[in-house]
């Protein structure tokens, strides 16, 4: 299943944050696992006027390249600078959070079901 080899792959680095250089042997590995997944994609932002509504959409391609995340999905493109990502998990979803900075700022958050997720 998707969703079981997306949480093989994370299980033990739950809770911390990752970043390139240090993790990007797995961060790699995270965004080819993401291709073909259905997500639900949010940037949240510090800015009232800036918030993107939750959708939910394919996975085409995704890297994480120079403190940058690129998502290629069925409806857009995305492009969100990050410092690193989060994974936490829960039975049936995996969440992955990815801020812009270390202090207050933008968010782009991915939230991964099972059910969503069953194909093989």
């Amino acid at each position: 299943m998707l969703f079981d080899n997306l949480y093989n792959l994370v299980k033990d680095n739950l809770n911390q944050r990752l970043f390139d250089p240090k993790n990007l042997e797995l961060l790699k590995q995270l965004m080819k696992t993401l291709v073909g997944m259905t997500v639900h994609l949010q940037v949240n932002s510090d800015s009232q006027y800036y918030r993107i509504n939750e959708s939910v959409m394919c996975v085409k391609s995704a890297t994480f390249v120079g403190g940058k995340i690129s998502i290629r999905t069925t409806t857009q493109n995305i492009g969100f600078q990050a410092v690193g990502i989060i994974i936490t998990a829960q039975p049936d979803q995996i969440m992955i959070t990815a801020p812009n900075s270390e202090e207050v700022g933008s968010m782009l958050i991915m939230i991964i079901t099972r059910e969503e997720n069953r194909a093989t």
